[in-house]
């Protein structure tokens, strides 16, 4: 009997293993022919559409037609880096050198990194740098004079959240544009309306290359950061109980729990020591952590004391040293890599400039002169959900790896591959992974946490979607992504509960769970590309390969593509699934 158990045992072990192999297989032959078939439409695209064509920039690799640089977040990002990058590691190096971890001085690096943020700051945002130093003391003002009162926690959201819509609408041409479809246009035509945006005197000497708005949103999360934080420390300064004496004993505890614990209490006693400070020296702190220069434009999100911590009293692991030299170029390296990939990427594949332009090539140009094949509308949203993630992957990597050369450790912001998602839950808490671990301190715990996390998703999407823009597109992707979530929390409920016991004893139920995974990357890619279509778009972009258009295609075509698709993607989830089933047996499982 046991022998009998054994061989079935290595039979299912051999049938998982070619079914894996099979899915590798499939993978592999999808994504040669998804890529080898896009360039030659790209190619198509350019020959047979002059417009089309003059959207591309000149291109630095022989045999492509030009560069597809069309993202303006991209584009300014790929001018300004060469400089940037280099610079910020100058920086790093001259402040490691006048400033070394053994100079014994606590707050000597706080007080040197909150000059060279000042200096950054200000060739950056030129007379914009009033406005924001403005409203950056006012709000260390009043949080310093708050302190352990109560109402620290609402000026904390009332006035970032007031400072953040100021900014979504500063500028000229916000309102330039509003006034003039209101038939107001003399009015953003008078020299006393353009100076309410800028000191012109200063204008005059200079502007900045970097409106002081851009970085708002991340400035704004650092200042409710640095406002609850500092209260938090204020009342515990109050009642000389530090947190950890407040939850009890540490009995029992893991490793890792125990070095989160010692982490919190080093943690407190920065803050501690922070509370104690002169006026002047805790505001420089506190410019030190708002403009510190690698992470400002950018992120990843840090919260206050994690930062204090690090530059304040760094724990062994963080002090300079060769080692850690080494592994900060390394991470640079591999920003390159992923810098290099998509340069590639963009040289060959033009389905930016095509969904940029999606509303006009479906509805403007007629279908005989730009037709777009089911299959090619597939493709396109899985190209621009890949696109997105290795952008934000090569900016977060680059600036993380500089911000880790000068001694501070960030959160890896995609610490999974956007192609390795089932799960809303999952996909959530890696991308982007600094802003969710913000939320889950600031507003998830807060709110009610795991107890009421269907109801205050719906909040917490809202908030983030008009965090990005102020804009219906946003307001869509927010309401679909909380429609989905819950869907999908319903449905776990469901079938983890009694009820469906008997059902996952069930051989089928493996097959199932794929099923369900499939369905999920579909609205994952739908609800995600809402951010760039709104609601009218997304419903033209499901249409599009949902639907026949007479003369054009048919249902066989359709069918034919959602079938494929679907084959490739039940491969793609069963390769996900036996991942997370090897993360559970190496003990190495990640939660996302």
């Amino acid at each position: 009997r046991e022998r009998h158990l054994r061989d079935g045992i290595m039979m299912w072990r051999y049938l998982r293993m070619a079914e894996e192999a099979f899915c590798v297989c499939t993978i592999i032959g999808a994504l040669y022919w998804l890529i080898t078939n896009g360039i030659a439409s790209s190619k198509q695209r350019c020959d047979e559409l002059a417009p089309f064509k003059k959207v591309l920039k000149g291109a630095w690799i022989p045999t492509s037609y030009g560069i597809d640089l069309t993202d303006v977040q991209w584009r300014s990002w790929r001018e300004q880096a060469p400089l940037l990058i280099p610079l910020l590691v100058g920086c790093v190096f001259i402040r490691r050198r006048l400033v070394p971890p053994e100079s014994g001085e606590k707050w000597k690096r706080a007080t040197f990194t909150a000059y060279w943020g000042i200096a950054f700051a200000a060739g950056m945002h030129g007379s914009g740098m009033v406005w924001l130093t403005a409203a950056l003391a006012v709000n260390f003002v009043v949080s310093r004079k708050l302190g352990a009162d109560p109402r620290a926690v609402a000026w904390a959201w009332v006035f970032n959240l007031l400072l953040l819509g100021a900014a979504k609408v500063w500028g000229e041409e916000y309102w330039e544009e509003l006034l003039s479809d209101w038939g107001f246009g003399f009015i953003a035509s008078s020299p006393s309306f353009k100076r309410l945006f800028g000191l012109s005197l200063l204008d005059q000497i200079y502007n900045g290359v970097y409106e002081w708005t851009r970085p708002l949103n991340l400035t704004v999360l650092r200042l409710i950061s640095f406002n609850i934080e500092a209260h938090q420390a204020a009342k515990r300064h109050e009642s000389s109980t530090p947190m950890q004496e407040q939850g009890g004993g540490d009995k029992n505890k893991t490793e890792k729990g125990k070095e989160d614990a010692e982490d919190t209490l080093a943690r407190e006693a920065v803050l501690k020591d922070w509370i104690d400070l002169p006026p002047d020296r805790a505001f420089l702190s506190y410019l030190a952590y708002i403009l510190y220069p690698p992470l400002y434009v950018a992120g990843p999100i840090i919260t206050f004391d994690d930062f204090l911590r690090q530059i304040v009293a760094p724990p062994p692991q963080n002090s300079a040293g060769p080692s850690q030299v080494t592994a900060g170029f390394f991470k640079l390296l591999r920003a390159s890599a992923s810098f290099l990939l998509l340069e590639v990427m963009l040289h060959f594949l033009y389905y930016h400039a095509v969904s940029l332009n999606l509303p006009r090539l479906l509805h403007t140009f007629p279908k005989h002169q730009v037709f777009i094949p089911p299959w090619e509308m597939m493709f396109l949203g899985f190209y621009m959900l890949n696109y997105m993630y290795l952008k934000f992957l090569t900016i977060w990597r680059a600036t993380a790896a500089v911000a880790f050369l000068d001694g501070v450790t960030t959160t890896d912001n995609m610490n999974r591959c956007v192609c390795n998602n089932y799960t809303f839950g999952g996909f959530w808490r890696s991308w982007h992974r600094s802003l969710h671990v913000w939320i889950l301190r600031y507003l998830y715990g807060p709110l009610g946490g795991h107890a009421r996390r269907l109801v205050v998703v719906w909040p917490i999407f809202v908030f983030i979607g008009l965090w990005h823009d102020l804009e219906l597109r946003w307001l869509a992707w927010a309401l679909l992504n909380c429609f989905c979530i819950c869907l999908e929390g319903f449905s776990l409920a469901y079938f983890r509960g009694p009820s469906c016991h008997a059902l996952r004893q069930t051989w089928w139920w493996d097959r199932l769970c794929i099923l369900g995974g499939v369905l999920n990357v579909y609205l994952l890619m739908v609800c995600n590309l809402a951010i760039l279509y709104g609601f009218n778009g997304s419903y033209d972009y499901l249409c599009s390969f949902l639907l026949p258009y007479p003369g054009y295609s048919t249902w066989s075509d359709i069918v034919t593509a959602n079938l494929i698709g679907f084959w490739w993607l039940c491969c793609g989830v069963t390769l996900m699934m036996r991942t997370r089933e090897r993360e559970r047996e190496s003990g190495k499982l990640k939660r996302f």
